[in-house]
């Protein structure tokens, strides 16, 4: 291929990065005006928040594509015990593996964005309402776990999980709380809404992990 040729392509896929630019800009901007016309502005530029809403949404995509629980607090671990990145290129590192596991699903990264650009708008105000049980000092919502103490034996307290609003693992540093104010220094199994059997992990009354379980308590 001579220079000229080369020189063509080159011009070519340059051409299409910046396109591909133009529509990510323009859905970042698109975006920005749907959060300030929804919450206003000091909750669009709240970094906090919009790190959790975005790890939400991170783990709802995994967990329908197939990923465990187990795997997720797997990869929680791994990630924070090695330093934090730079937010820049951590951005690029998402939108690109987005984009490989949105083609290995066969999901169309565009419809499905417009699809739901035209969902939040229309839905604008029940969104609103959605987000007053979120408060500001916790990713989780308001509402509180539901759940019945089964047994309490020697040093360990087994509850389960009544499939309330917020699940015992979506509270767990409030349902230790919760079972240490009544039985102090506890051991804390609990039966989670799948069934299966855990542990609450806490040192000097707080929520510390989770740990395994084999098998169900007696």
């Amino acid at each position: 291929m001579d220079k000229t040729g080369l020189s063509d392509i080159i011009d070519e896929l340059q051409a299409k990065l910046e396109n591909q630019s133009m529509s990510l800009g323009s859905l970042q901007t698109r975006v920005n005006e749907w959060i300030t016309t929804a919450f206003g502005r000091e909750a669009a530029k709240d970094k906090a928040e919009r790190n959790h809403r975005f790890l939400e949404e991170a783990l709802e995509l995994v967990q329908a594509n197939g990923c465990t629980k187990r795997e997720a607090y797997q990869l929680v671990d791994y990630v924070f015990n090695r330093p934090a990145g730079d937010p820049a290129r951590e951005v690029g590192g998402v939108m690109n593996t987005l984009a490989a596991l949105a083609n290995a699903s066969d999901i169309d990264i565009s419809r499905e964005t417009e699809k739901e650009m035209a969902i939040v708008w229309k839905n604008i105000d029940k969104i609103r309402e959605k987000r007053l049980t979120k408060p500001t000092t916790s990713p989780l919502p308001s509402k509180r776990a539901e759940f019945r103490i089964v047994s309490a034996t020697g040093d360990t307290v087994c509850i389960i999980d009544l499939d309330g609003p917020v699940s015992i693992t979506n509270d767990a540093e409030d349902v230790v709380q919760r079972v240490l104010t009544v039985l102090p220094r506890s051991r804390i199994i609990y039966r989670d809404t799948n069934g299966n059997w855990d542990e609450l992990l806490h040192k000097d009354g707080e929520f510390t992990g989770f740990g395994t379980y084999e098998g169900s308590p007696k």
